[in-house]
């Protein structure tokens, strides 16, 4: 139960951000810019409604246009058949009634070419309202854009209260100090900036009041009079560090003792060493100064600025040397992050991935799209087969797809890693947008692929996944399941029994394209052993004599990538350029991280990407899923009736 209860857990979160986004009264401490982005949400969501109208009164006016064309037949015809009355009829009719007739008839014809000209004239201002929808769609995405970044401020902003800080402080304390800053464009939220520039500032208090030496003792020290302090950050995927360094006298340990001594926070009779002393100056009530001043002894020290840390989320650590100075460091949760996402929904399921990751979006026939579904893999890519699968499947959430579109199109999105490419079978999918990415924070039990919440322009809060690892987490769910399932279908055990080591059925092949003896050996040795046959090739121009002579009908290639003669990029453009193994899957194999050599090789038609030395189960797993698929497939096409 309990990652069904973190997925709970975090969908409450997001219907909390949903709510304070549908109801802004719920919050009374809205600034301008907090407004601004409401009123902007707000525009979003009536975009969307005339969005969702017009292309229902797209469909209207199609239907109308039938009509239109089917009751323009029918008067044609009924003046035909009038027609035809009046010349070969044998009815006592007057040519009065007959002449009325035409007339009625022309009258008919008249009104239904003045209703053609109004459905040319709605389909006209349907395209202008269309048109009209995205340009403001496209104003209203540039101004989306703006308050993303709005809300990011980099940390310089703070640059001249600091300066003006560190000013006063130098002439209070008759010591001087010069403020270097390191990475100062690094961005981070308003809120954040507006609740760390107080604790910024009580530090370098701290660094003059308490750190720094008067001239004379830094001159007799071989230290320069003016004192130095380094404010850097620096910026990771989930934190961003702060650190304020100085090169004064570092912490007074003997100092820090007395005083804890005397609040019964130090009960030893020697002093505590640095790090101890480092730990008790966060204590309330503890301060080192001998007088009252602007600077230090109003009874406010480090423990009101850990409480505003942690606060934000963050923590506080303090080092020091004697003689050297002190160091606080500052580590906070990354803000969020501005993320292009594609939005795609699968039946009631809505859920967003990164723009990075989506290679494309296709439109197949049904039947098609049916097919691979059943099978696992798709025919018919122009890169080789793609394995594929309903989206809502992948995030446990429906079977199947339940909307069949009129048009009969099923809809793919293409997605990919620096390995492997798959498809996902959604039932509607949305242009990439620039969202805030809000990471998902501390999880008791992780969930796969989820990378964060976002907040879609209309309000609508959606989680982040990264399909590849959403993926591989049902794809292992798949395989427990069918492990523990006790029938399949027809096909599947077909297909299994093909797998089989008896030498009466047919086994599929797989065929090892690899200039290393050793590697053909051990993975011919392994694959044999989980029922598969295995033919193997020195490099790409053995491989290509091989197939051309039609020794064997492999079910997968594995193919290195250098070899002598033909490497294996070679080899498999040569593949994807004849039509009769365009349909074949060919796994790379190479010593090389994943990286341009692997999207190429993807590009070029690859279904996936091994990195040497990969272990035994990494291989059989490519092994069953593609070289498996494409013997269903293959059953399937000799199980159809001629």
């Amino acid at each position: 139960m309990a990652e069904p209860l973190e997925a709970l857990r975090l969908g409450f979160s997001a219907l909390q951000q949903e709510m304070d986004l549908r109801h802004p009264q719920r919050r009374q401490d809205d600034g301008p810019l907090e407004k601004l982005q409401r009123h902007t949400h707000t525009l979003w969501a009536t975009h969307h409604q005339g969005r969702e109208s017009t292309e229902r009164s797209q469909a209207v006016l199609i239907e109308l246009h039938g009509g239109l064309q089917r009751l323009h037949t029918l008067v044609q015809d009924c003046k035909v058949w009038a027609n035809t009355l009046m010349v070969y009829g044998d009815m006592d009719l007057s040519y009065e009634w007959l002449g009325e007739l035409q007339d009625l008839l022309g009258g008919l014809l008249s009104a239904t070419d003045d209703l053609g000209t109004v459905h040319h004239q709605l389909a006209h201002h349907h395209q202008e309202t269309r048109d009209a929808l995205d340009e403001q769609a496209a104003y209203l995405q540039a101004l989306q854009h703006s308050l993303l970044y709005a809300s990011l401020q980099p940390l310089s902003t703070l640059q001249p209260r600091l300066q003006e800080c560190l000013r006063l402080a130098a002439q209070d304390s008759q010591r001087s100090a010069e403020l270097h800053w390191q990475g100062a464009d690094t961005v981070l939220e308003q809120a954040t900036l507006r609740a760390l520039a107080p604790a910024l500032e009580h530090l370098l208090r701290n660094c003059l009041a308490h750190g720094m030496e008067p001239p004379a003792q830094r001159r007799a020290l071989g230290k320069p009079e003016v004192g130095q302090i380094t404010l850097a950050i620096t910026a990771t995927a989930s934190t961003h560090t702060i650190t304020v360094q100085d090169d004064g006298a570092g912490l007074d340990s003997a100092a820090i003792g007395q005083r804890a001594a005397r609040l019964g926070l130090w009960p030893h009779a020697h002093a505590p060493s640095a790090a101890e002393a480092a730990a008790l100056i966060l204590q309330p009530g503890l301060s080192t100064a001998s007088s009252l001043s602007t600077l230090a002894g109003r009874g406010i020290g480090l423990d009101a600025v850990q409480a505003q840390i942690a606060a934000l989320g963050g923590q506080l650590h303090i080092t020091s040397r004697p003689g050297q100075g002190c160091c606080t460091t500052i580590r906070l949760p990354a803000p969020p992050a501005v993320l292009p996402v594609h939005v795609v929904r699968a039946g009631a399921w809505q859920v967003a991935l990164p723009a990075q990751m989506v290679e494309g979006v296709r439109r197949i026939p049904w039947a098609l799209a049916v097919q691979g579904w059943e099978q696992g893999l798709l025919q018919g890519d122009p890169r080789g087969p793609l394995p594929l699968y309903w989206a809502g499947a992948v995030w446990q959430q429906s079977l199947r797809s339940q909307e069949r579109p009129l048009d009969e199109q099923a809809l793919v999105i293409v997605v990919r890693s620096a390995t492997q490419r798959w498809g996902l079978w959604v039932d509607a999918a949305q242009p990439a947008q620039e969202v805030l990415l809000q990471a998902p924070g501390a999880l008791h039990t992780p969930i796969a692929g989820l990378l964060g919440t976002a907040s879609l322009p209309g309000g609508q809060v959606v989680q982040v996944y990264s399909p590849e690892a959403a993926i591989a987490a049902h794809e292992t769910r798949s395989h427990s399941a069918a492990a523990h399932t006790p029938a399949a279908s027809p096909m599947e055990n077909q297909a299994e029994a093909n797998t089989d080591n008896s030498p009466d059925t047919e086994r599929p092949t797989v065929m090892l394209v690899d200039d290393s003896i050793s590697v053909r050996r051990l993975a011919q040795h392994l694959l044999a052993a989980h029922g598969w046959d295995v033919v193997s090739a020195a490099d790409g121009l053995e491989a290509l004599q091989l197939l051309h002579s039609g020794a064997c009908r492999p079910s997968l290639l594995l193919v290195d990538i250098e070899m002598p003669g033909m490497d294996g990029l070679e080899l498999l453009r040569r593949l994807r350029a004849q039509a009769a193994w365009q349909d074949v899957p060919v796994v790379m194999l190479t010593a090389h991280e994943a990286g341009p050599v692997s999207q190429q090789a993807l590009d070029m038609g690859a279904q996936a990407y091994l990195t040497k030395p990969y272990t035994p189960g990494q291989l059989l797993a490519q092994v069953r899923r593609y070289a498996r698929v494409a013997q269903v497939a293959q059953v399937a096409q000799v199980a159809q009736p001629a």
